[in-house]
């Protein structure tokens, strides 16, 4: 049974290629061809939607003839590239239409549901970065690719009718996120089980009342006062899971008793922290020091050696200066992450790592 999608009033699909009607092959007419129109045109909604262009994610879809042609895909590369406003991560699907080895009936393979063509994302900050694109599709065993988009070996691609290329944008964070839902952004991955912080110190105060002579007012008469007396302190933290009880009259003492051991505790934690988290900060510096480097035009010698000045020769193409722009945003972001990772591992917040390092 074909499953049927139902297009809504105002829903728009892209053209045919073939400029009539929904099916861009031409029909013999006998039952198979038949039964592939049916199918093809069953799945239209999906094989000639409109591109869907987001802030944070975007796909666009590129009908086919059942020909990978690579001007065409090129073509539609630089138009995306031309749109956007910030450096990009990519991935592409294709959409299949199957048949049945033996029962010669077809079925669509959404472009959804298959395995994408690059191994990982693809990263675009410049133009150079299209011909990556190039050369790894160039690269790519496509048919190889295509064998394995099917349930079982007893369907075998018999029309590659569409491409899915989704695109999302790494300057762009939704609201909301967790710090290691923020780092998976940037393609670094902490095991759920690393996702909490584990460790504490919780403490207790007992205090006596302490007779007081003279303090009075004309409304108010004091005659008790809270006088610490003694601190309790625990933990789970390992190496300082013993509880431990300061009691003294002197304040100072009392103080002093009690925060030794505390910093003490925090001293662990941050080496534990660095044990838990500490390939997580590397990774993002990696990733911080890279996007430096790709913001840095005058380095890039196969570019212009200037942005500034009016000499036109020297400028970089529209283009890339929008992506660049974008990159400085992303790299002050990421300097950012950095401060809160770094404030989520130490417990302080990212302002105040600021403030400490500033005074």
């Amino acid at each position: 049974m074909q499953r049927r999608y139902q297009i809504g009033q105002g829903t728009q699909l892209q053209a045919s290629l073939c400029g009539q009607g929904t099916y861009p092959l031409e029909i013999e007419g006998d039952e198979n061809d038949l039964a592939l129109k049916e199918v093809y045109e069953a799945n239209a909604p999906l094989l000639l939607e409109n591109h869907r262009e987001g802030s944070f994610y975007s796909v666009y879809n590129i009908p086919l003839t059942n020909d990978v042609d690579m001007h065409q895909l090129m073509l539609t590369a630089d138009t995306i590239y031309q749109r956007q406003q910030y450096a990009y991560k990519s991935t592409m699907t294709f959409g299949v239409i199957l048949i049945h080895t033996e029962e010669k009936r077809y079925r669509f393979f959404k472009p959804y549901e298959n395995y994408s063509v690059f191994n990982k994302p693809l990263f675009s900050s410049k133009r150079d970065d299209l011909d990556q694109l190039r050369r790894k599709l160039t690269d790519s065993n496509l048919r190889e690719h295509l064998m394995k988009q099917r349930p079982n070996t007893k369907w075998k691609p018999y029309l590659v009718a569409n491409v899915l290329c989704a695109f999302r944008c790494l300057a762009l964070h939704r609201a909301q996120q967790t710090i290691f839902e923020k780092l998976e952004e940037c393609d670094i991955k902490v095991p759920p089980k690393d996702q909490t912080f584990p460790w504490f110190i919780v403490f207790d105060s007992e205090a006596i009342l302490q007779r007081v002579h003279g303090s009075t007012s004309s409304k108010l008469v004091y005659t008790t006062k809270h006088v610490p007396i003694s601190v309790s302190l625990c933990s789970n933290v390992p190496g300082h899971i013993i509880p431990m009880c300061f009691v003294g009259t002197n304040l100072d003492t009392l103080l002093n008793s009690m925060f030794n051991p505390m910093f003490e505790i925090y001293e662990t934690v941050i080496e534990l922290s660095e044990i838990k988290w500490g390939l997580a900060k590397q990774e993002l510096n990696k990733t911080k020091q890279r996007w430096s480097e790709e913001g840095d035009f005058n380095n890039d010698e196969d570019e212009c050696k200037s942005i500034d000045g009016d000499d036109d020769e020297n400028q970089p193409p529209d283009g890339d200066q929008i992506i660049l722009n974008g990159n400085k945003i992303i790299e002050n972001q990421l300097i950012f992450l950095n401060g809160q990772l770094e404030g989520y591992m130490t417990q302080f917040k990212y302002k105040d790592l600021i403030r400490e390092n500033t005074i």
